[in-house]
């Protein structure tokens, strides 16, 4: 029987959802959960902009989908835009984002609401400094404009330091998702009104967020639970020291240990020490986007996933030739569905791009 979809999902979607719902379907009946992963959808050039729309409807088809992770870079030109600019655009975000506004978990990019870019004239002139407009986004005024207005994060536990990090629970499926800001720059101008730190190109979590993540590893509800981390940034490419020490920081707590250490990145220093020998639950994965590509690797038993962009037109080119707008070429994201008995992440691709299988 043909599945009844939302009447603003075009008509070349529906017999490609349809076929990706039976085929998720068919992976949840063992001992699993699934969750949709989208991520550097870079407003206005997503040509589609339905992905959130897709979404939605395979959260409603699939008994086991509960959440929608968005992995950030929703915007395109927030380095460059003004504060007027950024707001009105985020409007129609917004309105692109609605069908999973009770279900979306975000975590924001290094283009979000950022500061982080001059003029091109004003690069020219320093081509090796990244700055800000004035009057860009606060961390305060971003979080109001890309996570308060979700109605999926009001039993969310955020971090104390207005980090932007936080948890959230799926009772049902039994799963801790842990959501990361690895775009957490302080927001301190020079003299000349740029930014001493830029989003653009220094990325952090800093200890409020290391705080927030020892505390939801180490109270996860009991042994049959399931973890996962979604952020934007890969830990281990253009970050900060801190994110080694997050590496070493999941590391011990997949292999149950104490761990603690310390590090001093551009700027706030951070330290650990924790000890996850009798905690519960299990890490199934980090997953981030900011790369643009799909890609999987297991670093000491711990999975690290990628997701492609969701973007029309991309950096990579043999990527942008194979999106053809008015096809299912036009979008590209993730289903995620963990099977608990065989230890298996199977990735489902929805648009352009081919499934995927990790063990963990």
């Amino acid at each position: 029987m043909s599945i009844l979809f939302d009447s603003r999902v075009p008509e070349y979607w529906k017999e490609h959802l349809e076929e990706k719902i039976a085929e998720i379907n068919e992976l949840q009946q063992k001992n699993s959960f699934s969750f949709v992963v989208m991520t550097d959808m870079h407003y206005p050039r997503n040509v589609g902009k339905i992905t959130p729309l897709l979404a939605k409807e395979i959260i409603k088809h699939t008994e086991k989908t509960t959440f929608a992770l968005c992995l950030g870079d929703v915007q395109t030109s927030g380095c460059y835009d003004t504060k007027e600019e950024i707001l009105e655009e985020n409007k129609l975000i917004g309105e692109m984002f609605q069908p999973v506004k009770d279900c979306l978990l975000f975590t924001e990019g290094n283009h979000d609401g950022s500061y982080g870019w001059l003029t091109e004239e004003q690069r020219e002139k320093e081509p090796n400094r990244w700055h800000a407009y004035v009057n860009n986004l606060t961390p305060q005024e971003i979080r109001e404009e890309f996570y308060d207005r979700l109605s999926s994060l009001e039993e969310a536990t955020f971090d104390r330091g207005g980090a932007n990090g936080y948890y959230i629970d799926d009772e049902v499926n039994k799963v801790r998702f842990i959501m990361l800001n690895s775009c957490c720059n302080q927001y301190q101008l020079l003299e000349d009104g740029t930014s001493e730190y830029p989003k653009m190109r220094i990325f952090r979590f800093g200890q409020e967020q290391f705080d927030l993540t020892i505390h939801a590893l180490g109270t996860v509800p009991e042994d049959d639970w399931s973890v996962v981390i979604g952020s934007h940034c890969p830990l281990d490419q253009e970050f900060q020291e801190d994110g080694k020490l997050m590496i070493a920081l999941l590391q011990a707590y997949k292999n149950k240990t104490e761990f603690s250490g310390s590090c001093v990145p551009r700027y706030g220093s951070v330290s650990v020490n924790c000890d996850f020998s009798d905690s519960k639950g299990e890490l199934i994965g980090y997953f981030y986007g900011h790369v643009h590509y799909d890609g999987n690797r297991v670093v000491k038993n711990v999975p690290y996933i990628s997701t492609t962009c969701d973007v029309f037109e991309d950096m990579i080119l043999p990527l942008r030739k194979k999106r053809i707008a008015g096809t299912t070429t036009e979008q590209s994201f993730d289903v995620v569905t963990v099977d608990r008995e065989g230890h298996i992440i199977h990735i489902t691709k929805i648009g352009l791009g081919v499934d995927r299988k990790i063990n963990y």
